[in-house]
């Protein structure tokens, strides 16, 4: 089984010509911040969400920088075998 991450990350986005840094909370089963933005696109659109409402129109570049904490707060139920 697989465990399930409740993670704080340093997230980098730009709006306009402006760039942003900020803190949010991720849920996730991945553990490294590369792995999330390659594999989990429901955490990416989340974030996207967040971060810059479901109405904005202009292109979404979002990067995430680091992971600040982890913490497991449960188990998939996914087996590997």
């Amino acid at each position: 089984m697989k465990p399930i991450y409740h993670l704080i990350a340093t997230v980098s986005y730009s709006k306009g010509r402006n760039k942003h840094k900020t803190r949010q909370w991720i849920v996730t089963t991945y553990e490294s911040a590369s792995a999330i933005m390659l594999h989990d696109s429901k955490t990416m659109q989340s974030l996207s969400d967040r971060i810059y409402g479901k109405v904005y129109k202009g292109e979404r570049k979002i990067i995430i920088v680091a992971i600040k904490e982890r913490k497991v707060v449960g188990y998939t139920n996914y087996s590997d075998e």
